[in-house]
């Protein structure tokens, strides 16, 4: 019933509601520049009214919960942009440190000494006896070889270097999955109460935002507050209070790629490379696995071009010595192997050069339609050298200089089998001048004849520098390398573009969440006023309550 007891209730309750209000006020502009803190705001409800006397009367207000000012919506979006610019970021980065290398010795690079070399060839024509320009010739080969060899080398050790961060990365990605799971189960054993864990929960969204950047997810939450981490392929990395890890296998074989594998129940592997799609994991396995193999190719290419035109002119030319048919350059063998994702069981038998003069320097691959025809298609000219060729184990397949002979003597080939030709592979890391010319330069096939004033072979071998071999036919050895440079540099203008978009996209989401989520001093400040002014008026609220209670204690006495 209403009366002076139930105003000390309804004074008492709103004292603590309102110091509650100002104790959750107070954690607010605390954690204001805590990382990942979301405001909390005390939710309050009128008391449960009574009626008394035919009238309806309140009975004061109760504190429902602290809840977490949240939009699941935003940081949703948020994380899958904070994949996006994890995967950019890493993108960027290596292509500016491949870029940094390629550019760093230009003035006495590859170019430079791909025109010393055919210099010194020119320089041979002038005087084709002279002791002093063979040596010159053999000097600026070994030097120009070397070049190629320091080239491959620092690509292989970012390559390798690549393989780290990434394992490193994936070691990150466990650790977090781990912590994700011990918080789900302190989250649900609080929660069972029905109160909200809201600091906990802050503690998770800043882990799952950090597996985010690393690693492209979803996520949903059950009923009891736990959330459920899902990667692409349908794998859950976290279930409740269950984790599963991933783990980086580097398959330097053949492909000689990065595979990321997922290890689920039983130690089972499954490979999910190819089924991410964001984070920095996925930043690294582009550069590894694409972007990094290209410029190799584009390496390789060059250095198997220069061997193998130099190689057909010296071979037919003549030595002082009278020699003829050496090579100048040790011959690189062609590469062949079958994707690791067959289905087929056959296999490369052999692969050659048919005609060295017919080599177009471009990447092949054999694409079964069935599993007896296939296309042939040039991966550099984006076109199909023919299509709807028979198939049968053992025989001869020519094209383009080319001879390679596949075996079905493990199982016949399948539908989608594919086979990579790449005639240049390892070019840049293996070509050497033949030591039969490096310790005899009297081998050195200047002319056509073994008359000492003969120049008409070094002529042919120094013009070379000026033909148009390569990109079909368009560019010469110089301008090859010349676009290789370009073509980087424009991819690192692309990744930094697409870097900067994205942070501006981030910045944006960013920002938006800090306008929901975020403490304003400002507003807590204001929030604190009017908590302390009610906390104040219910105070008074007691004393007018005391003051009644004496003059009733008064009137009766």
């Amino acid at each position: 019933m209403p009366g002076i007891i139930s105003i000390l209730d309804i004074a008492k309750k709103s004292l603590l509601v309102n110091q509650a209000a100002m104790n959750v006020t107070g954690n607010n502009i605390a954690n204001v520049n805590s990382k990942g803190y979301n405001r909390q705001e005390a939710i309050t409800s009128p008391s449960e009214a009574y009626t008394y006397a035919g009238k309806y009367f309140g009975s004061g207000v109760d504190l429902d919960e602290v809840r977490r000012v949240y939009d699941k919506y935003l940081v949703n979006q948020f994380n899958i942009e904070t994949a996006n610019l994890g995967k950019l970021d890493e993108k960027r980065s290596m292509l500016e440190r491949i870029e940094a290398f390629m550019t760093s010795s230009e003035e006495n690079g590859l170019g430079s000494a791909i025109s010393d070399f055919f210099n010194s060839l020119q320089d041979l024509a002038n005087d084709p006896s002279s002791s002093s320009a063979r040596t010159a010739v053999i000097s600026e080969a070994s030097y120009l070889a070397d070049l190629f060899h320091s080239t491959d080398t620092e690509l292989d050790n970012i390559e390798k270097n690549i393989d780290f961060s990434a394992e490193g990365i994936i070691n990150e990605i466990n650790s977090i999955a781990e912590r994700i799971a011990g918080l789900n189960e302190e989250i649900a054993n609080i929660e069972t109460s029905g109160v909200k864990a809201n600091d906990l929960r802050d503690d998770r969204d800043l882990l799952l935002n950090d597996l985010a950047s690393k690693i492209d997810i979803t996520y949903f939450e059950d009923d009891s507050g736990q959330v459920t981490v899902m990667i692409n392929g349908g794998k859950a990395l976290v279930h409740r209070t269950s984790y599963w890890s991933l783990k980086t296998e580097p398959d330097y074989s053949n492909e000689n790629i990065l595979t990321i594998k997922y290890i689920g129940e039983g130690n089972t592997e499954a490979d999910i490379t190819n089924k991410i799609q964001g984070g920095k994991l996925k930043g690294l396995l582009d550069i590894r696995n694409d972007i990094l193999k290209k410029y190799q190719s584009k390496i390789d290419t060059l250095a198997y071009s220069i061997i193998n035109e130099i190689n057909i002119l010296h071979q037919a030319g003549r030595g002082l010595d009278g020699s003829t048919g050496n090579l100048f350059f040790n011959a690189i063998s062609p590469s062949a192997y079958g994707s690791r994702e067959n289905q087929g069981s056959a296999d490369v038998s052999s692969v050659s050069v048919l005609s060295p003069s017919s080599l177009t320097y471009d990447n092949y691959e054999i694409r079964f339609t069935s599993s007896s025809s296939f296309d042939i298609y040039n991966t550099t000219t984006k076109q199909y050298v023919s299509t709807g060729n028979s198939y049968s184990s053992g025989s001869n397949i020519d094209f383009e200089g080319l001879r390679v002979v596949l075996s079905d003597s493990g199982g016949t080939p399948a539908s989608g089998d594919i086979f990579y030709i790449k005639p240049g592979e390892g070019a840049a890391k293996n070509i050497e001048v033949n030591s039969t010319i490096s310790s005899n330069i009297n081998k050195i096939a200047a002319g056509l004849t073994s008359n000492p004033g003969d120049n008409e072979n070094a002529l042919q071998m120094g013009e070379l520098q000026f033909s148009p071999i390569l990109d079909s036919g368009s560019s010469t050895f110089e301008e090859y390398y010349g676009n290789i440079l370009s073509d980087l540099g424009n991819d690192v203008l692309l990744s930094t573009d697409e870097y900067n978009t994205q942070e501006g996209l981030i910045t944006a989401l960013k920002e938006r969440i800090e306008s929901k989520s975020g403490v304003s001093l400002d507003e807590e400040l204001s929030n604190l006023l009017k908590f302390q002014h009610s906390y104040q008026a219910s105070a008074k609220l007691i004393t007018v309550a005391d003051e009644l209670l004496d003059t009733l204690v008064n009137l009766i006495r």
